[in-house]
């Protein structure tokens, strides 16, 4: 029924997997395909090929999925081991393939069950409720379907590194389902990768859709920031940047990220007395903002290596996997004059990001001072 696909655990009941998996990460819980065989002869159930988890999507909407587990069927039963019947060692026979897909808003799964004898019937099943017929869904119930169809498929396209794939359906989630939440979750993701186009249709779409949210226009002042800092835009996009960040702020006063991106952009204008008011704003109201401590850092680490230490130390206290605080203790303690500290900051450094230039850099600078 599709090329990749991993199976439920050995001893595992795929029921009591489904019911787990449902409860850790719900709607984006992948399809499952459950078997069932039995014995023509001896009228027994036969334990069948292992339940498979498929992480893709082919379909969108009730209908579709129907359609492509019809479709699929016959294929999966032509492609299957067929079991033995322990008892009299004839071949089974399929008497049923069950395909699970999670309708987060209904809280069941919506179960297509195909057989070669009967073909497809829609059911519903819930670890609460079990197996029963799926009621009819209203409009509103099969777009949440679609909804819950487009997150699993970008999040499983984002899981096997298919990175194009998940673009096309965040694309498609943005433009069709403007505004649904969880669609946020992919922003920093998109940004990381520089699919901007991706992520600003995103935070277009949530920030039209709930103007009174600050989550669209935050994220909307970011990918306009991060445009500018990789000179694909110039840097008159600045003042909309910080219109971004000041409408975010209209709707929540504290919002960190808001804050910071403001002292961003104080910092690309040269305004570094705006962007320490800002950052001091922030880290008043989130004293262990780890991004606010690492940028105050890097702007008193000209003036005052001292306190850029400091903020570096507490910054590295609530990430000790990112070496970025770590080389700018480094660079703070290279600067007040500890040129072998610097060094032992360095290494550490290295052993996070081993192939971080700007670490090399930060060695030999240090390897120099000991030598003066």
């Amino acid at each position: 029924m599709a090329t990749e696909y991993f199976t439920v655990p050995d001893n595992t009941s795929p029921l009591e997997y489904r019911a787990d998996q449902l409860e850790q990460v719900g709607a984006r819980a992948y399809d499952m395909v459950v078997s069932a065989w039995a014995c023509e002869a001896c009228k027994l159930a036969v334990g069948g090929p292992p339940a498979m988890i498929l992480p893709v999507v082919n379909y969108r909407l009730p209908a579709d999925l129907e359609e492509w587990v019809v479709e699929a069927g016959a294929g999966a039963v032509e492609d299957a081991e067929i079991p033995c019947c322990e008892g009299c060692g004839e071949n089974a026979e399929l008497g049923h393939i069950d395909y699970f897909a999670h309708h987060s808003a209904m809280q069941v799964d919506l179960v297509v069950r195909w057989s070669p004898a009967a073909g497809a019937q829609i059911l519903r099943w819930s670890p609460s409720l079990g197996f029963g017929p799926m009621p009819a869904m209203s409009e509103d119930e099969e777009r949440l379907f679609v909804r819950d169809a487009l997150l699993r498929g970008a999040s499983a396209a984002r899981d096997r590194d298919a990175g194009e794939e998940a673009d096309a359906i965040l694309l498609e989630a943005a433009e069709g389902l403007p505004g649904e939440s969880e669609w946020l979750d992919f922003l920093p993701w998109l940004s990381g990768r520089e699919k901007f186009s991706v992520a600003a249709a995103i935070a277009t779409g949530h920030a039209e859709a709930h103007p009174e949210d600050p989550e669209g226009h935050f994220w909307l002042g970011q990918i306009t920031v991060d445009l500018v800092a990789r000179k694909l835009w110039g840097e008159e996009k600045l003042g909309e940047a910080e219109a971004h960040f000041e409408r975010a702020l209209a709707c929540q006063p504290r919002h960190p990220f808001a804050l910071l991106g403001l002292a961003n952009v104080a910092r690309v204008r040269g305004d570094l007395a705006a962007a320490r008011r800002h950052l001091e704003n922030l880290l008043a109201r989130t004293p262990d903002h780890a991004e606010g401590l690492y940028t105050l850092a890097l702007i008193e680490l000209d003036g005052n290596p001292g306190r850029a230490l400091s903020l570096f130390e507490q910054g590295a206290a609530r990430r000790p996997r990112d070496a970025d605080y770590l080389r700018g203790m480094g660079r703070a303690l290279l600067a007040l004059g500890h040129p072998l500290e610097a060094q032992v900051a360095a290494f550490r450094a290295k052993q996070l990001a081993p192939r971080d230039e700007r670490i090399d850099e930060l060695l030999l600078a240090a390897l120099a001072a000991v030598k003066d």
